[in-house]
């Protein structure tokens, strides 16, 4: 489960964030997970609950926003989307000279603290 050590990365960026801002409690965490990055949401939710205790983010929710995955395919010039990284095979012509073109990221969007 490497959720519990992204959830870690998430905790010590927004706790620097916000102390960089003189804040001491935050509210929320907004992220955006790819459908490529192959991280599970729900674990991923459910480590930030348990590891967020006794944090200056104990009171905070965790706001996720998935994002499909994009693939490219460069023998057809098609662009097919997919909320799960299942195959590099293109669906309209079977080439697998494919390339992802966005949906593997996990990015830390917004940070609500007070």
């Amino acid at each position: 489960m490497h959720e519990a050590s992204i959830v870690q990365e998430i905790i010590d960026i927004t706790t620097e964030q916000a102390k960089q801002n003189n804040a001491h409690k935050v509210l929320e965490v907004e992220i955006t997970v790819g459908a490529g990055a192959m991280i599970e949401t729900d674990l991923l939710s459910g480590a930030f609950d348990v590891m967020k205790n006794e944090t200056m983010l104990e009171d905070a929710t965790l706001k996720i926003n998935k994002v499909n995955l994009k693939l490219h395919c460069l023998n057809c010039d098609k662009i097919s989307e997919s909320d799960r990284m299942v195959s590099m095979e293109c669906p309209y012509c079977h080439s697998f000279e494919t390339i992802i073109e966005s949906g593997r990221e996990m990015l830390i969007n917004k940070i609500i603290a007070e």
